[in-house]
């Protein structure tokens, strides 16, 4: 395994697991009385700086970015985002596994 096909992947384990939890917490205390800020927290810290443009996105939308859930779904694309980005790099960055245009026979 490549080393950066292993970074992908614990990259995206690590994103996979925070969103979990993330997704977790929030269903769970969806109609709570308190605040419980460190899963999404964990989920922005992991997504950045893709996570930062939620910022604009709350700019540009409050009312939708104001809804139950909208803001861990954002979230959680900016890091399925960045988990297929980082698996790209990776695949670019180690090539092809064998030339489509040689053959057995030499020509």
């Amino acid at each position: 395994m490549k080393l950066t096909h292993l970074l992908a992947t614990l990259y995206g384990g690590l994103v996979a697991a925070s969103a979990g939890y993330a997704w977790v917490m929030d269903v769970r205390l969806l109609h709570a009385t308190t605040e419980h800020l460190l899963p999404d927290l964990l989920l922005a810290t992991v997504t950045l700086p893709a996570s930062l443009t939620g910022t604009w996105m709350f700019q540009a939308w409050p009312g939708l970015f104001s809804q139950p859930l909208v803001q861990t779904v954002w979230l959680t694309l900016c890091g399925a985002v960045q988990v297929t980005a980082a698996f790209l790099v990776g695949r670019w960055m180690t090539g092809p596994r064998t030339c489509p245009h040689t053959s057995k026979h030499g020509t």
